[in-house]
């Protein structure tokens, strides 16, 4: 596979991003429900006590509670924890609930997994567990990437769209970097929807070409790991990618989308 990046390119991606990180802030919707139910599937008393309490504590609108980046961070970790403690004590109606829990109630996405998602994720997990390089294809990457990055987050992130757009919307504006990541179609907002329709116009501009779509997952994490260690160099955060994935993330719409939209003159609407 031949990665278009240098460790130049990395570094200006990290700038962009430092110097921008204290505009947005990290926030991620999950319907109450979903944390109901995982609450009854956690095993630790202090546990189930944190996400009862989340429960409690945050403003509730439309069944929806928006959760900021520390729990976040927190839930993924547990949720990981109990992924890969089912899968490796063979439980496979548990790994199977986790998963679906990770994608319906935590990711939103309404369609369940089918069996050719399930082994592809198997195949994924024995080659994972043994060590070896796992292969990630496009299909269902916004599902499957999802249940690798809880299941080793160190190694994976979630491929998600505002994610891809944030890079290549980044890369285009410091001019950085070679072919840009294909962004998986899904339910927008308004928002994002028009950021994407701008993106879009600068691609066609700029001439570069997509990744292909059976290497882009890979090239993804190869580099937010690269801009994540150079964002956290000496700081425990250095080796969880998530943290750049989730400044990404939120800086799609406001911050890059944004300057793209300013760039080009206004030519699509708000």
């Amino acid at each position: 596979m031949k990665i278009d990046f240098k460790m130049a390119d990395a570094r200006r991606i990290a700038r962009y991003i430092q110097t921008r990180k204290s505009q947005v802030r990290y926030l991620w919707r999950i319907n109450r429900t979903g944390l109901l139910r995982l609450v009854t599937r956690l095993e630790r008393k202090r546990e189930r006590a944190k996400v009862t309490g989340w429960l409690e504590e945050l403003p509730c609108s439309q069944g929806t509670v928006w959760l900021d980046a520390k729990r976040t961070f927190f839930l993924k970790r547990v949720a990981g924890e109990y992924l890969r403690k089912a899968w490796r004590s063979g439980r496979m109606a548990k790994t199977q609930w986790w998963c679906n829990w990770i994608i319906r109630e935590w990711g939103g996405i309404t369609a369940r997994l089918d069996m050719k998602d399930f082994e592809l994720i198997w195949e994924i997990a024995r080659r994972m567990e043994s060590g070896e390089h796992a292969e990630v294809g496009f299909r269902r990457v916004a599902s499957v990437s999802k249940i690798l990055a809880f299941w080793l987050p160190r190694e994976y992130v979630i491929y998600d769209s505002r994610v891809a757009m944030a890079l290549n919307g980044i890369m285009l504006l410091r001019r950085s970097g070679g072919r840009l990541f294909p962004v998986p179609s899904r339910f927008e907002s308004a928002r994002t929807a028009g950021v994407r329709r701008v993106l879009e116009w600068w691609m066609k501009q700029s001439g570069r070409e997509e990744f292909a779509r059976h290497e882009a997952y890979a090239v993804m994490n190869k580099l937010v790991k690269q801009v994540n260690g150079i964002l956290f160099a000496g700081d425990k955060r250095e080796r969880e990618p998530v943290e750049t994935e989730m400044l990404l993330f939120a800086m799609a719409d406001k911050v890059v989308g944004e300057e793209l939209r300013v760039k080009m003159g206004g030519k699509f609407g708000r």
